[in-house]
């Protein structure tokens, strides 16, 4: 019995604001070490970072709640097992999910709910829902719902739930976080898309949230919602004038907007209240519901008024109040940061409850960078203290940032989809520095086309993203050891402008692209790839052979040394290759007189001007002897250059393949399958096959190209006595488009290998398209193997067409590494196994497998020839 392991995932989040959570996790009080729990959207799934380190919080299992665009909340569970289910789905709103909010409650008795949650939809709407425990056991939530808040004309685009300030004479509760969080001091805060903050507090009475106040400020749409209690036991706001009007027990609210301001709001609960004015207030303003009125009162815009009246005083900061449970709140506005040039996504507090040291907050901004500020105590105001991201660059920004409630660990997910992590790294002296870590990435569009390179060191994907990515396995090198670190992305070979679609190897450093483009472009591997490969991809300690790119294979097809790196000029689509000699040209003309922005620059200036370190295995203080590249390298500086484009279609290619060999195998004496070493393959014509899209049978042909010169392959005829070669006709066969091309893979004997036959063994080409026909193509030699005149259509002739061979488009087939049979994979809901008969040599149907919806892709491999464990 075969087992499969999963080792890697790799995806992209979501490119929503808010689609990401971060809890820290310590297993027991010995361990100091600690651990995280990174939550994020990856298209219809929920993705988790390292599932196996979460442990049961509090008596019971972590739950993790997520919202879709299917108009539902599920929440998720870990069992015994150790593995997620679903155990509650929530419905009722009627379009996407914007948000969720959620937060522990005390529960006095059993039957009292543990959680409260609010969810708001692009339907305007907010629900609110109570989460009741199961028994003691606490083994799957019950959810009710208890209320439903209609947003109007301006409907709800970001919520948030937190707790009330605490009263002085109740300051002592702080000590106890679960005495905090009674039902009765919970408000509900929303950002709707009047631009104004609407604040909601619970009616014990009415067992519902009620409206109380509605706060002007932002002039635009408010993104982000966070709030934190300030707690300030040994009175050390003194030290910092920022805060030293503060109360310990005042909540702070920090909203972020698409005005690019951050507002801080303070609010505070007195403890000697007026009476009649907490009745009249009750009775006049949140049992009315009359938000216009509330409006006009308590959400008056001071700057305007003062510039009505020329009244200096008005321009003082109002401080609006509002009763809940009798006791009478003051919010006001405390501070409005500003410092980002792009709409602000996301706001974050470090902890739910803050002292002097843990006063900071992350906002997260469209102008590619990541702010942590603090309250200063020289200027008294609040300042950025650390700046992450980009300075300029072609980056977009940044959707999601958290901080860890250690505040050693800071989380952002970027504009495509990329995760950006950073730690916070103290040395001996106790100084502190943050460093950029390791972080998952992946396409955020769909994958079209993923393929191993012929030795299978790594493998090559292609995405309707634009982009080309290569995963390789991380041997972490800790000094005296190789450490398995999973597979990570290693270089991004290809940024396009149009979807990529296909690929295929020639070699194991040159692959064959094709986009939504009638261009196919040849790449080659850049020297900087190959260093990358081998100082993390192989075990410097205990080589193993085929593990390393020799040197031999690092010289390019044209025998010369491969280029450093690749860039794409200004104004330019294409990567253009950068040798060292033009590096050292370049380096030498920007140290001398001539001011370099009197002269045209060029890429290699361009690559000059930015390169920002001269290692090519990046290092850090976290991984000193390197680690895979980070993000902002991935896009800039692992490209490989272009050497050559392939014309001749009239439309977008939409299949290709190549006569390099997934696997080098030779058939022993025993009729055993080995591997041949990379080099010592049989010298065989190398061929290029590319399709096109196409509605007629003129352009459904396939054309071949030589990839040893990448030029069109020839048809020789003899004219007056003269040999004359002209390119060979597209392979007809096919009514529609060729939607897959797989060649026959090659198997030699032992004697073959030693005596290096050439063309002997050049099998079959195999095509299936969307006509759902199958044909097979022979290879009929070239020109020095057979009589002159040759066939029109060059090396290859239509040996068998099989029509009808489903009854739905085919899209995928794939031959066996022994090259006996192939298979096929069909919209109509089946895989078909073809053999070949011993009598007509022509190929059946032998096997047929159903599966449950459309097979889209189909793989066949060789068993494994050692014992998995």
């Amino acid at each position: 019995m075969v087992s499969v392991d999963l080792e890697l995932i790799s995806g992209a989040s979501n490119r929503v604001s808010n689609c990401l959570s971060m809890i820290i996790i310590n297993p027991n009080a010995n361990d100091t070490s600690p651990k995280y729990l990174i939550v994020y959207g990856l298209g219809n799934s929920v993705a988790i970072s390292d599932p196996k380190k979460i442990v049961e919080l509090n008596g019971g299992p972590l739950e993790i709640i997520s919202g879709s665009s299917d108009q539902s909340i599920k929440i998720w569970t870990k069992n015994s097992t150790d593995q997620w289910e679903c155990t509650n789905t929530l419905v009722g709103h009627t379009s996407s999910i914007l948000s969720i909010a959620s937060i522990e409650i005390l529960q006095k008795t059993q039957n009292d709910p543990t959680h409260l949650l609010a969810t708001n939809s692009v339907d305007g709407s907010i629900k609110i829902w109570k989460k009741y425990s199961q028994g003691l056991q606490y083994i799957q939530g019950r959810i009710k719902l208890v209320q439903e808040l209609e947003g109007g004309r301006h409907g709800s685009f970001s919520i948030h739930l937190g707790l009330l300030p605490v009263s002085p004479q109740n300051i002592k509760d702080l000590k106890s976080e679960a005495s905090l969080n009674d039902l009765s001091r919970v408000f509900l805060t929303s950002g709707n898309t009047d631009n104004k903050l609407h604040l909601f507090v619970w009616n014990t009475d009415e067992n519902e949230f009620v409206e109380v106040l509605i706060l002007d400020g932002h002039d635009d749409w408010i993104t982000s919602i966070s709030s934190t209690i300030f707690f300030d036991p040994l009175n050390d706001k003194i030290s910092n004038s920022a805060v030293s009007h503060w109360k310990s027990g005042d909540t702070i609210l920090a909203t972020g907007s698409q005005d690019r301001y951050c507002r801080l709001w303070r609010m505070s609960a007195i403890s000697d209240g007026n009476t009649e004015f907490s009745e009249n207030f009750n009775d006049k303003f949140i049992n009315d519901g009359n938000s216009k009125q509330l409006s006009d009162m308590y959400g008056k815009n001071e700057i305007l008024a003062a510039l009505d009246t020329g009244d200096i005083d008005k321009l003082n900061v109002r401080i609006h109040k509002f009763v809940s449970g009798n006791i009478i709140y003051t919010i006001e506005v405390e501070s409005v940061l500003s410092a980002h040039d792009g709409w602000i996504h996301s706001v974050d507090w470090k902890a739910p409850i803050s002292k002097l040291s843990d006063l900071q907050v992350l906002t997260s901004s469209a102008d590619q960078s990541l702010l942590l500020w603090k309250p200063e105590a020289d200027s008294g105001v609040w300042s950025c203290d650390s700046r992450f991201g980009e300075i300029g660059g072609a980056g977009f920004g940044f959707f999601s940032g958290v901080l860890s409630d250690d505040g050693l660990l800071i989380v952002a997910t970027g504009y495509h989809g990329s995760l950006h992590f950073w730690n916070k790294i103290f040395d001996d002296s106790g100084s502190n520095e943050w460093v950029q870590d390791v972080a998952p990435t992946g396409h955020f569009e769909s994958v079209a086309d993923i393929l191993w390179e012929p030795s299978g060191r790594y493998f090559l994907t292609h995405s309707a993203d634009k982009t080309a990515r290569i995963y390789g396995p991380w041997l972490r090198n800790t000094g005296t050891s190789s450490i398995f670190s999973g597979w990570h992305e290693i270089s991004r070979p290809q940024i396009h402008g149009y979807d990529l679609t296909c690929a295929t190897f020639i070699t194991p450093l040159c692959y064959a692209s094709g986009a939504d483009e009638k261009v196919v472009r040849i790449f080659e591997a850049p020297g900087h790839f190959v260093e990358t490969f081998n100082g993390l991809c192989t075990n410097l300690k205990q080589p193993i052979d085929g593990d390393f790119i020799s040197e031999m294979e690092n010289l390019s097809l044209s025998s010369k040394s491969r280029p450093l790196e690749a860039s794409i000029p200004p104004l330019g689509l294409s990567n253009k290759a950068i040798y060292q000699d033009e590096i050292d040209a370049a380096e030498g003309e920007s140290d001398g007189e001539d001011d370099i922005e009197l002269r045209r620059q060029t890429h290699v200036d361009a690559y000059v001007s930015s390169k920002s370190e001269n290692s090519v295995v990046p290092t850090n203080l976290i991984h000193p002897h390197g680690h895979p590249p980070l993000e902002e390298n991935l896009r800039r500086r692992t490209l490989w250059p272009e050497t050559e484009k392939l014309y001749g279609h009239p439309y977008e290619t939409f299949a290709i393949a190549s006569t390099a060999q997934p696997h080098h195998l030779s058939k022993t004496s025993d009729e055993r399958l080995i591997n041949i070493p990379y080099g010592s393959e049989i010298n065989y014509p190398k061929w290029l096959a590319v399709s096109c899209k196409s509605s007629s049978p003129k352009f459904s042909g396939i054309k071949i190209f030589d990839s040893s010169n990448f030029r069109p392959a020839q048809s020789y005829s003899v004219v007056s006595g003269e040999m004359v070669s002209s390119d060979a006709l597209p392979l007809m066969s096919h009514s529609l488009t060729v939607t897959r091309i797989a060649f026959k893979p090659l198997v030699y004997s032992c004697a073959d290998v030693d005596e290096k036959s050439s063309t002997k063994h050049i099998g079959l080409m195999l095509s299936v398209g969307r006509d759902r026909s199958i044909s097979l193509f022979k290879y009929a030699g070239s020109h020095t193997e057979k009589t002159i005149p040759s066939l029109p259509t060059g090396p290859f002739e239509l040996v068998q067409h099989i029509p009808k061979a489903h009854s739905r488009i085919i899209w995928d087939c794939c031959w066996s590494p022994d090259g006996i049979f192939f298979g096929t994979a069909s919209r109509d809901k089946t895989v078909s196994i073809w053999l070949k008969d011993p009598t007509t040599e022509n190929y059946f149907s032998a096997y047929t497998i159903k599966v449950n919806d459309s097979a889209t892709s189909i793989s066949i491999t060789s068993a494994p020839q050692f014992p998995l464990t």
